[in-house]
């Protein structure tokens, strides 16, 4: 697992930041967190990529983000990026333990790579591996896809936004 401080330089990452937080970005019902299990715990995400396929007129965006991470991690393939929003419901919900990029029989892929770029600091966290790591703005943290990993909601800010990328 590697964190990262400070990832995108300020100016890049507080246009990604108006961005998403403006009215002009659509956030779409997700009824559960992860795909492989319905944990009953709802969430607003909006999928700029996914296999192979561009999915958002958002998506030139946040391209920059491909040379970001690879002056960190080398990849040769983008798998996905999507962006994730919990609001705030009162209480902290720990969401249920998964990894994002499955194959057969929902077995976790090897040589597959995760990070985990916040765009909020509250008292919201991913948990790795069993290690948490609080949301912090402007942080990425890298991880392996076989490696189980869960979020838990926020109750000190309105939303938390997370953004996932899977690359091999």
């Amino acid at each position: 697992m590697k964190v990262i401080d400070n990832f995108l330089s300020k100016d890049y990452y507080k246009e990604l930041k108006d961005l998403v937080h403006s009215n002009k970005f659509a956030w779409f019902y997700y009824k559960a967190t992860t795909h492989s299990t319905d944990d009953k715990n709802s969430m607003f995400a909006h999928t700029l990529y996914n296999n192979n396929r561009i999915n958002s007129n958002f998506h030139n965006k946040f391209e920059p983000l491909r040379h970001s991470i690879s002056s960190h991690i080398p990849f040769n393939q983008l798998l996905r990026i999507k962006l994730n929003l919990y609001p705030n419901q009162g209480k902290q919900i720990k969401h249920y333990p998964h990894h994002d990029w499955t194959g057969k029989n929902n077995i976790p892929e090897k040589d597959v790579h995760i990070g985990v770029f916040n765009f909020t600091t509250c008292n919201g966290s991913t948990v790795i591996g069993g290690k948490k790591i609080k949301s912090k703005e402007n942080q990425i943290v890298f991880f392996e896809n076989t490696i189980e990993h869960y979020g838990i909601t926020q109750t000190d800010s309105d939303v938390r936004i997370v953004l996932n990328i899977v690359f091999k």
